[in-house]
């Protein structure tokens, strides 16, 4: 089924990234429309290309020097969008050196507009990703009711499937898939939330141990990712897909898919190579080839503090803790352990709101 379907998918075209030059000197100005475009095109590609996307929305903000309300509020649109694109990145900590100080900043000024809502919607990303799970939910929710006043019901769909992936993150699956449903509700006809609804509710189902069904979710999401002619998002769906074949048993297409995936990574998605490792470190765990998993694990953490990790990895420690351990390396292995159980504890409970 899988090669088929790989196989029946338009080849996909590289997207050039969109780089900012510089100003030639410290007085030379954009004119108001033009860092207003480059807010826009940042808007328009941070789903596919979060790099161009950085790089528009650092530019725009470098030529916004104006203190006027209008340039107050763009300024703070660009914090939001170099934030977003941060973590889209796999950089949170640089993301909340800019969202944190954006988001107090907003409250001051502009709580009852929609960028205080987005910068909420990114704290609670935020939040999420350190496995402060009812902190997210929170913002979450605050996010939520603003968008409800202003009407927004995209964002609101967005919210719901932020607050399903929450879930995601604490492995109460169902609570996944009715979030996502939520959000077909509110809003439909719209690419990048039907391939995220796809990739997430894959993601369910592969907890839910329905790994062909998962399988089928994550195919249609490839199939739109592909059409937006996205790479990043591409390794990113390849990575769950190849995740899910070798849960179903199938090793030898699972990590096919994965050094497709790894290849994507590398030449437009860096921050993304220490999941596709992470997981053809699984693969070669479930064939008992411990020392390619061991390889292929510590390429995983190689750039990682194992005591400060996100939830992202929380798997990742689990099969590290295993390799180490067939290896004799008692002490790395304690050390993953250690870091399963506190992103296990982290993301045990959240408070169920609905």
């Amino acid at each position: 089924m899988i090669k088929g379907a790989i196989k029946a998918l338009a080849p996909v075209a590289a997207i050039p990234l969109l780089a900012v030059a510089a100003p030639a000197t410290a007085n030379v100005e954009m004119p108001v429309d033009a860092y207003q475009s480059n807010i826009a095109k940042a808007k328009t590609l941070m789903v596919q290309n979060p790099t161009a996307a950085l790089d528009l929305a650092r530019g725009a903000r470098h030529f916004i020097e104006g203190e006027t309300m209008p340039e107050l509020k763009d300024r703070l649109i660009a914090n939001w969008l170099e934030g977003e694109a941060l973590m889209r990145l796999n950089r949170p900590d640089e993301a909340a050196k800019v969202i944190r100080p954006a988001l107090v900043e907003a409250e001051k000024s502009w709580s009852g507009d929609k960028v205080y809502a987005d910068l909420l919607r990114s704290a609670a990303s935020l939040e999420g990703r350190a496995g402060n799970s009812d902190d997210a939910l929170d913002y979450f929710l605050r996010a939520q009711e603003r968008y409800e006043k202003l009407g927004d019901t995209r964002s609101q769909a967005i919210v719901l499937q932020n607050i399903g992936s929450l879930y995601s993150r604490a492995g109460d699956f169902e609570q996944v898939l009715k979030y996502y449903r939520k959000a077909a509700e509110v809003f439909t006809d719209d690419a990048i939330l039907s391939l995220s609804a796809h990739n997430n509710i894959g993601n369910a189902l592969r907890g839910l141990g329905r790994y062909a069904e998962a399988e089928a979710e994550f195919i249609r999401a490839l199939e739109i990712a592909r059409k937006m002619k996205s790479p990043i998002l591409e390794a990113r769906i390849l990575t769950n897909l190849a995740s899910a074949l070798h849960l179903q048993g199938d090793g030898d297409e699972a990590e096919t898919i994965a050094v497709k995936a790894l290849g994507l990574a590398k030449e437009h998605a860096e921050g993304w190579k220490p999941f596709v490792y992470g997981v053809l470190a699984q693969i070669e765990l479930g064939r008992g080839n411990i020392d390619k998993a061991d390889d292929y694990i510590s390429l995983t953490f190689a750039d990682q503090r194992i005591e400060a990790t996100t939830t992202l990895f929380r798997d990742f420690h689990g099969a590290a803790a295993k390799i180490f351990a067939e290896k004799g390396k008692s002490d790395l292995a304690a050390k993953h352990s250690a870091a399963l159980d506190r992103l296990e504890s982290q993301t045990k409970k959240i408070k169920n709101e609905s």
